[in-house]
């Protein structure tokens, strides 16, 4: 008892407490923004789905063309070298840093944030390859739930593919999915400016 009173001094454990508060408050910190990824990148993908039209100048080929092939052909991005399917989130992201860094609004778990959201696409291209083309790690990942599950995201590739919008974690679907969040959103938009949600033909390979 005395070794252990003289390796933690009383007068320590104001200093060892607020270093444990500390840690566990960037730890809190880090999911949070983990999370916010999440939801960016689902509220972006469900735009996409909902949304975004072919025919709409720098938008219809950067976004939405890339977007209808998805669901057409969805192991096309597998196809495609790992760059090219985070090209356009990356230079997003890079948007949003600088707009944010002249407003001095920049904080490490905003930016942290980003950068998830920035390079999400690469967990989505992974729920859509085999155990065998991602290897022993990824594929202990999904399974272990620390990024999104291809038995997950296929539920968003079942028709008529308006679930399951956010491709980082397993944890914001499920809830969003409770609560009705896609559809009360598309019924306000509807409501409040009269657009309907873009009409698809059911043309999905297998996911």
């Amino acid at each position: 008892m005395s070794v252990a009173l003289t390796l933690v001094k009383p007068s320590l454990l104001p200093s060892l407490f607020e270093q444990a508060r500390h840690g566990l408050w960037m730890a809190l910190e880090a999911l949070g923004a983990w999370l916010l990824a999440d939801f960016i990148t689902g509220l972006v993908h469900w735009w996409e789905d909902a949304y975004a039209q072919a025919e709409w100048p720098v938008l219809g080929p950067l976004v939405a063309e890339p977007n209808l092939l998805h669901h057409r052909d969805p192991r096309a991005m597998t196809r495609l070298p790992w760059w090219k399917n985070v090209d356009v989130p990356v230079a997003a992201g890079g948007i949003a840093l600088g707009v944010l860094a002249a407003f001095h609004a920049l904080s490490w778990p905003l930016v942290l944030a980003i950068l998830l959201a920035a390079f999400t696409n690469l967990v989505h291209r992974w729920a859509h390859q085999s155990p065998a083309e991602n290897g022993r790690v990824i594929s202990w990942m999904q399974e272990k739930g620390l990024i999104q599950s291809r038995a997950q995201h296929a539920l968003h590739h079942r028709w008529p593919r308006k679930t399951h919008y956010c491709p980082l974690t397993n944890t914001l679907n499920p809830v969003l999915e409770r609560v009705g969040f896609w559809r009360g959103l598309e019924r306000l938009i509807l409501r409040l400016t009269g657009l309907r949600r873009r009409k698809e033909p059911k043309l999905d390979r297998a996911a």
